[in-house]
Order: C-alpha cells, then sequence, then structure tokens
C-alpha cells in the first residue's frame, strides 16, 4: 500500500508528464496550426519525450516530488526556478550537440519552457492547496503521552503538506474504553486512522480493544511505521530490538550481491571520469599544500571490522596531534589551502574508489566512522551497532537528509536515517541517493 507521501509524488509525477506533453501539443499548434499538427507531432514527440525524461530527472533531484519541500512559499520557487533552468539548458545542449533527430527546435523549445513553466507551476499551487485541504487530508487519532508522539504531532501540524491531520489526541489512551465508545468517537471526528504509541500497542489490556477494532474494520496504525513513512527516518526512542533483528535479517544476501554489481559498474565509470581530473589536481596539490597528498584514516566497516580508508589530504599536517577530534566542518581551523574545496567537490575522496574495489565501501551506505568515536557513540547511542550490519558508503541517505555532523546528538539523528535505509534499502533508493549527492556536489553543500 501507498503511503501518503508516495501517492503524492505520484500525482505530482504524473501532473508534470501531462503538462509537458500538453505543452508540447499546444506550442506545435502555436507555431504550425491545426493542418500541420500530425506530420509536426511525429516528428517532435520522439526527441521531446527523451527531453522530458530528462527534465523529470532533474525535478526530482532538485526535490520537487519531495512532498517536505512543496508548500509554496517556502523556498519552492527556487526549487522550481533552478530545476526549469537546468532542463532548458540540458534541452539545449541535446539538440544542438546531437543532431541525431534532424531538428533544432529552438523556437520551439522556448515557446514550450514558457507555457510549461506558466502551466506547470499553476498546476503545482493548485495541488499544493487540494494536498492541504481537509478533504485530501488523512485525520489521525493519536494514541500515548510519549516525546516521539508529541515530536510527531508537530511535525505534521507545521507541514499540512505531507497529508495528514491531527483531529484528537488520547494522551491516556484507550484506557477504560470498549469498542463501542472508540467507534462513537471515529464516526464524530471522521477519523480515518488511529495511531498507536508503544506504550499503548504493547500493553495486554489493551490487546482484545485493538483486535476488535481491527476485525470491525478501523484503520489501526503503529506510530513508528507513520513516523518512517511520513519522515522516512526511523525514530530510535520508540525502536524495539525484534524489529531491527528482523530488519536485519532476509534480503541481505540478496542485495549484497546487487549492490556489489551496482559499485562495480559505477566505479569503473568513475575512474575513467576522474583519471584525467586527477592527472591535473594532484601536481596543483602538492604544490599548493605540499606533501604528502595522500592520507588514511582507520574507519570501522561491515561487522565492525576496521579498515584504512584513503582521501587525498585536505587537513594540515599534524592536524591531530593532540589526538582524534570531532570534524567542526567547513570552517575547520585545522583544513589545508585547498582543502575546503575538495571536501565540497568530494574530489577528496576519489582515493576512494580503491576502497570500493577491494570490497571494503559501497558508494551508497552508513558513513564509516572511526573506531575512536564507535565506543562512545555505542554506549550512548541505542542501537548504533547495527549500522554495521551493511557495508559503509561515500554518500548515504542520512548525509542528503541531515547537516554535517559532529556530535553525540548529530549522531542520533543521523542514525534514524541510517536505520531507515538499512530497512528500506534497494537499487532504486540507491540511485536516488547517487543522484542528490551530485546535486549537492554542484551547489556546494557537500
Amino acid at each position: 500500500m501507498l503511503s501518503q507521501s508516495k501517492i503524492r509524488s505520484l500525482i505530482l509525477f504524473l501532473g508534470d508528464a501531462a503538462v509537458l506533453y500538453f505543452s508540447l501539443f499546444l506550442t506545435l499548434i502555436l507555431r504550425y496550426g491545426w493542418f500541420r499538427l500530425g506530420e509536426q507531432w511525429a516528428g517532435h514527440w520522439r526527441p521531446f519525450s527523451i527531453i522530458f525524461g530528462l527534465w523529470i530527472i532533474i525535478f526530482y533531484i532538485n526535490g520537487l516530488y519531495d512532498p517536505k519541500k512543496l508548500k509554496i512559499g517556502s523556498g519552492f520557487g527556487g526549487f522550481y526556478s533552478a530545476g526549469l533552468i537546468t532542463g532548458t539548458s540540458l534541452a539545449a545542449l541535446f539538440f544542438y550537440l546531437i543532431p541525431y533527430f534532424g531538428i533544432t527546435p529552438k523556437t520551439n523549445l522556448f515557446i514550450l519552457i514558457f507555457i510549461f513553466g506558466l502551466l506547470d507551476y499553476w498546476a503545482r499551487k493548485f495541488l499544493n492547496k487540494l494536498f492541504i485541504s481537509k478533504g485530501f487530508q488523512t485525520k489521525l487519532l493519536f494514541t500515548g503521552s510519549d516525546t516521539t508522539t508529541a515530536e510527531l504531532i508537530g511535525i505534521l501540524a507545521k507541514n499540512p503538506q505531507l497529508g495528514y491531520q491531527t483531529k484528537l489526541w488520547l494522551k491516556t489512551g484507550l484506557k477504560n474504553k470498549n469498542v463501542d465508545e472508540v467507534k462513537k468517537i471515529i464516526k464524530d471526528e471522521e477519523i480515518d486512522s488511529i495511531i498507536l504509541s508503544p506504550e499503548i500497542q504493547n500493553n495486554p489490556e489493551n490487546a482484545k480493544l485493538i483486535y476488535r477494532l481491527i476485525s470491525s474494520g478501523t484503520s489501526v496504525t503503529g506510530l513508528n511505521a507513520l513516523y518512517e513513512s511520513a519522515l522516512q527516518k526511523i525514530p530510535l526512542a520508540i525502536m524495539e530490538e525484534n524489529w531491527l533483528m528482523e530488519t536485519a535479517a532476509g534480503k541481505q544476501k540478496f542485495i549484497d550481491i546487487i549492490k556489489r554489481m551496482e559499485d562495480l559498474t559505477i566505479a569503473a565509470i568513475a575512474l575513467a571520469v576522474a583519471l584525467p581530473v586527477s592527472i591535473f589536481l594532484l601536481p596543483v596539490i602538492a604544490l599548493i599544500s605540499g606533501f604528502p597528498i595522500f592520507y588514511k584514516q582507520k574507519r570501522m566497516g561491515k561487522n565492525e571490522k576496521e579498515f584504512w580508508i584513503y582521501k587525498l589530504r585536505t587537513m594540515r599536517l599534524n592536524a591531530e596531534a593532540e589526538g582524534p577530534q570531532w570534524s567542526s566542518g567547513k570552517n575547520d581551523e585545522r583544513i589545508a589551502p585547498l582543502g575546503g574545496f575538495l571536501r565540497k567537490t568530494h574530489i577528496d575522496e576519489i582515493p576512494q574508489l580503491y576502497n570500493i574495489l577491494k570490497g571494503e565501501l559501497s558508494f551508497v551506505g552508513p558513513r564509516p566512522e572511526r573506531p575512536e568515536f564507535v565506543k562512545p557513540l555505542k554506549e550512548q547511542v541505542p542501537f548504533y551497532e547495527m549500522r554495521h550490519l551493511i557495508k559503509p558508503g561515500i554518500t548515504g541517505w542520512a548525509q542528503i537528509n541531515y547537516r554535517y555532523g559532529s556530535s553525540i546528538e548529530d549522531a542520533y539523528q543521523k542514525l534514524q536515517y541510517d536505520l531507515y535505509y538499512l530497512k528500506n534499502r534497494s537499487f532504486f533508493l540507491d540511485i536516488s541517493i547517487i543522484l542528490k549527492t551530485i546535486k549537492m556536489i554542484f551547489i556546494s553543500h557537500g
């Protein structure tokens, strides 16, 4: 069953596709009239379909199918404009550098862009209003008084575009209530689903009541399932060992095989691109920052096996003379000349292709931590060791969803994303993460 966020993403995707083809239809009518429409459509729809596919991908990378970013007026215009400009640039390059289709539709392209930009922006404004309207919201009844329930209710209230409306919050749960009373509340408040916190869900006294509600057709959802679906991370505060054990089992071997093929294929492509860059860049780094050019550091890998990770040196020599320290990000005083540039562009990570070829590292996975930090993190962050069940990565779900981490609290927040990846890892999620990482590199947020 599709979650609210996925339904909205699908509607937006289908809407964009429909508007793109309708815009092409209007463009050809404006340029050539009704009588030549059939002839011109036959010559235009195939090459423009390739362009439309690229546009959809660019929109996806820019977060335009992410419900969390779709609130009009909260930076949406910037995301949308950037996607449209990038798509236009690629379209122009496609038609003028690859003359395979025999058309160079300069005028048609810019008429289409104008029509599409106008129609699609207003279509999205309409859909945004529709998504936050009461008739399009899933109405929820929350139970329990734990902090995670309060946190989620607050987030949903600030982000109506996610598609959920809190109608009622029974902090005392279902205590002293029978099926008929609960059904009356559901009818009076027009509740679509009851959200059970773990304290309510795991209470034996509630088991019979919950069973009878489910058997009578009432939608009942666990708090952790809604939290994960809406926020795309795992709520550590209410996680249980049983869930984590089930998550770790099952598809592990199959996914590992797919990921290894994925890693080797992408590594081969990355090496072809990185070698010419490295030949030019290495002497420049040596001249400005001195030797050694390369740097190695111990990291914790899969099954807590230590390995050496390789990078281009971005820190000054003897940067850790006083012992291992958390990096403070881009303002770290220990960063060497060119170090900031190498980090922002991720060029410093080119040598990690060697780690990938050795099988110590994957392109996508939890970022490998230093052994010196793993011990205190395991002591202070619950379930931290679970991230070592899979191979670490150069980039990951936590890296594209959370800021640069330099504290125990940051490690706690990022682990919630790492565990989401652990549970939902797939080829398509990996491709999504890689594409969004490329975007981060180009806008220097890496």
